[in-house]
């Protein structure tokens, strides 16, 4: 028996297929959704979503967003959504250092500025995190 995945982000849907199992990061912490999996919905969190189907992993990193496991189907709503070969360290080392310099220097934000930089900081590190673990 399989799980149906339905991955979505604003842009795109990621993935809508059938897997063995996903791996996700919610506030619960990192979760494992498998066949089967009891119904909940959760908050996620910027980190590692690994989807497991025959033998094959398939990394991307996550930020934000909501997750539901209804009726044997994951419904992930994820503000971004990346795989983990797609991302530019480079680029995502800068974006990080940028952000970081930003809630550093700047004493002037306001909280909904400052959540905000730091939700992009977040995602910005699970970018990095998941693309150093995979690129080979």
């Amino acid at each position: 028996m399989k799980l149906q995945l339905k991955l979505v982000t604003p842009i795109t849907t990621v993935f809508e297929q059938e897997v063995d199992g996903v791996s996700l990061p919610t506030q619960m912490g990192q979760i494992t959704v498998l066949p089967n999996h009891t119904e909940i919905v959760s908050v996620l969190t910027a980190g590692e979503l690994i989807v497991r189907n025959d033998d094959k992993q398939f990394p991307l990193a996550v930020s934000g967003g909501l997750v539901e496991v209804n009726k044997n189907t994951l419904y992930v709503l994820a503000d971004s959504a990346e795989h983990a070969q797609d991302i530019d360290i480079t680029a995502a080392e800068s974006r990080t250092q940028q952000l970081e310099q930003d809630l550093k220097e700047r004493t002037d934000l306001d909280l909904n500025t400052y959540t905000l930089l730091q939700r992009q900081l977040e995602a910005e590190r699970a970018k990095l995190h998941v693309a150093k673990k995979w690129h080979k």
